[in-house]
């Protein structure tokens, strides 16, 4: 059987609203990170007929001009379309027990809500500034 080799790839597109204000922080070497949740619905017709809605809810964090940015001008409700990558955390709870999430690392975010129309771009350059040790 002949094995191929596939690129990685990573990347996502999700427009959603947010369900609350942003958070900046800054990591202990002065770097801005804003996180924030998103949710994005889908409508579909059950099988019965029905009208139903699936909603789906999503960690953005976002780093540096762009973190500034989402703290800036962004508020509960906003409407946004995000393009970044999946990245996933794991960490133990207060019971030592292992958990994990997934969140979207954001690139770029455009404003969709009508009084910002405004397309913040960050290039998140390197891995230095996503690396565990830097963020700290």
């Amino acid at each position: 059987m002949r094995r191929y080799r596939l690129p990685a790839f990573n990347k996502i597109f999700m427009v959603g609203n947010l369900t609350k204000d942003p958070d900046l922080n800054m990591t202990t070497k002065g770097i801005p990170v804003a996180n924030f949740r998103i949710a994005s619905s889908r409508h579909f017709k059950a099988a019965n007929g029905d009208k139903r809605e699936e909603v789906c809810f999503v960690n953005v964090t976002a780093w540096m001009r762009l973190a500034e940015a989402c703290k800036a001008k962004l508020l509960k409700g906003d409407s946004i379309f995000v393009e970044g990558r999946l990245q996933s955390k794991t960490w133990k709870d207060a019971k030592g027990e292992s958990k994990s999430s997934i969140e979207i690392l954001a690139e770029r975010i455009q404003f969709l809500s009508k009084e910002i129309e405004e397309d913040i771009h960050e290039e998140i350059v390197g891995e230095d500034i996503v690396n565990e040790e830097e963020q700290q």
